[in-house]
């Protein structure tokens, strides 16, 4: 498994330090971890969200649900969830659906 190569320069503008793990495909971040014997606490969950501004990507602690009524207040936009087609063409050097 690789990191799409957009975040890994941000992550690297930004200077933010970062894991890779190769694992087996699974049905959600929890099944990935504990494949990996991975500390669930360490591990973080995204979600791709836009609007008529643009696109955003929000971070989460893996055992965390995103509030996106108070992430909508916060910064006073109308996000919504964008479809797996519209990610798969934003992350074009990842894999489809995968956790």
């Amino acid at each position: 498994m690789t990191i799409a190569a957009n975040v890994r320069k941000l992550f690297s503008t930004k200077m933010v330090p970062y894991r890779i793990f190769s694992h087996e495909r699974t049905a959600s971040l929890e099944q990935a971890a504990e494949s990996l014997g991975i500390d669930k606490a360490k591990v973080i969950r995204t979600e791709v969200l836009g609007d008529n501004l643009g696109t955003i990507l929000a971070v989460a602690p893996l055992e965390k649900k995103i509030n996106f009524a108070k992430l909508k207040k916060q910064l006073q936009r109308n996000l919504i969830v964008l479809a797996d087609s519209y990610i798969n063409r934003i992350f074009t050097d990842c894999e489809a659906d995968t956790q």
